[in-house]
């Protein structure tokens, strides 16, 4: 085999090893994941000042999330609706037993139009880290607007519960 040649499979094998990683890291959702996940919930952060513009009544909203087989996740928050979102795996076994990041997020979410009345926010990016145990999302999961320099919370999501 000539040089270029054995250099030509080498690229072979290493697109072919690439290939095989990228897939991995988009495994399929466990069948536990799969559905919609519903929690009445609380503001934090700067989204408190829209609620006392909004006036009483807008002290809680509805936030509802679907995770579908392939790991596409939508749903809503108050007025404003989720799209684009994929559920991924954040971490392995290493991650696991160090307790650093959670089992799941749910990453490039898009949530677009008004939370409350009053809302002129648009379009906002966010992610969405959590746990589940006994079919409800754990403490300390929470939906995260990405914004410069840091991502800042937006509500506590622990407490949702899987409702089909």
């Amino acid at each position: 085999m000539s040089h270029s040649g054995f250099s030509l499979a080498c690229r072979g094998l290493l697109l072919l090893a690439w290939a095989l990683v990228a897939l991995a890291g988009s495994p399929t959702p466990p069948a536990e994941l799969v559905g919609e996940w519903h929690r009445v919930v609380e503001f934090q952060g700067g989204l408190r000042d829209l609620q006392q513009q909004a006036g009483p009544g807008h002290e809680r909203v509805e936030c509802w999330l679907r995770i579908l087989p392939d790991g596409r996740v939508d749903g809503s928050l108050g007025g404003a609706q989720l799209t684009e979102g994929r559920l991924a795996a954040n971490r392995g076994w290493l991650g696991r037993l160090l307790h650093a990041k959670t089992d799941w997020v749910v990453k490039d979410g898009r949530l677009s139009g008004a939370i409350l009345p009053g809302d002129s926010a648009g379009t906002r990016q966010v992610r969405i880290p959590f746990n589940v145990q006994d079919g409800s999302f754990e403490p300390g999961a929470v939906l995260l607007v990405l914004a410069a320099p840091d991502p800042l919370p937006l509500c506590a999501l622990d407490g949702m519960r899987r409702v089909d």
